[in-house]
């Protein structure tokens, strides 16, 4: 019998895990290791103080090109599998294993995994925008996006995007490659067509968009992409993840779901919802000059602090 069972060691369900000092807490990872997931792993300072994240920064840039426009805001490039790695350090996570399914039984719930069953009192559904935990529970983002990833070899500075009636395209200059990217409905075909891409390293990942009614049942719990904690403009999820995890901690210590499924939300949902909405005008906008954002909060350019 352990305290917490987490589904998922990406930064979401490993974040939560260093945050629940003093419990058993057992990590469920089906992959090999940590790490390795598309993610061009742009983020502001306020993740990297709050993430303390310094030393894992490849670089920085004070804007990004836009089509007629620059976005001016403060980003940081994050090695985030180097991140990941450091995050795993003393937890417990079983690699190499998976979550299948879940009953609870009174104020016990048994664990279905690909090796065995885990009992627990919590469990946490951190496995990612097809998460299992939240197809069982009729919980699913009310989008899909893909995220695709090219990489070349090759020099490049500088952030360049290009927006879409679907989302954007990026082209990034990162340590000794070039990174082309996409969160789009279309396929690799589209960033083919559009940079004119030969020969590739292609990483792709879906994006959800939108998160469902409800992500607390209980002593089981949505967190990160399984919540569709993530900025609609961008389909960034680590740092409303950061965020969210401390919620997620808080309702677990207090054994109060409600804490989870209203903190979260009154701390990120409004920005959310007030992506979503940008994503439907979006096609009709023109933006031209220069325009400063924050690159966590969706509010006017006077308002926004990304320093």
């Amino acid at each position: 019998m352990v305290d917490v069972v987490i589904a998922g060691a990406g930064p979401a369900g490993m974040l939560l895990a260093k945050r629940l000092e003093g419990l058993k807490v057992v990590l469920v990872e089906r992959k090999a290791g940590v790490g390795g997931k598309p993610c061009s792993a742009l983020v502001s300072k306020r993740f990297i103080e709050l993430a303390k994240a310094r030393e894992w920064v490849e670089g920085s840039y004070s804007s990004l090109q836009g089509d007629g426009f620059w976005l001016k805001t403060r980003i940081y490039l994050l090695d985030r599998d180097g991140w990941e790695r450091e995050l795993a350090d003393e937890l417990d996570i079983r690699f190499g294993e998976e979550v299948q399914g879940f009953r609870k039984k009174g104020k016990m719930i048994e664990v279905k995994t690909s090796k065995g069953i885990l009992k627990t009192r919590w469990l946490v559904g951190a496995d990612g925008a097809g998460s299992r935990i939240g197809k069982q529970l009729g919980a699913r983002p009310k989008e899909l996006l893909n995220g695709l990833i090219a990489e070349v070899e090759g020099r490049y500075e500088g952030i360049r995007i290009w927006l879409r009636p679907d989302g954007f395209m990026w082209k990034i200059g990162r340590k000794e490659k070039i990174e082309y990217g996409g969160m789009i409905r279309g396929g690799f075909g589209v960033l083919k067509s559009f940079f004119d891409l030969k020969h590739f390293r292609a990483k792709s990942a879906p994006i959800p968009i939108g998160p469902p009614g409800k992500t607390a049942f209980g002593q089981v719990l949505l967190l990160g992409d399984a919540a569709a904690q993530v900025k609609p403009w961008s389909g960034g999820g680590l740092f409303y993840s950061l965020l969210a995890s401390r919620h997620a901690a808080r309702a677990i210590f207090e054994d109060s779901p409600e804490i989870y499924e209203d903190g979260w939300r009154g701390e990120l949902e409004s920005y959310i919802r007030l992506g979503m909405l940008f994503r439907q005008f979006l096609p009709r906008v023109k933006l031209s000059g220069s325009l400063r954002i924050d690159l966590d909060f969706l509010q006017p350019p006077i308002s926004a602090r990304n320093e």
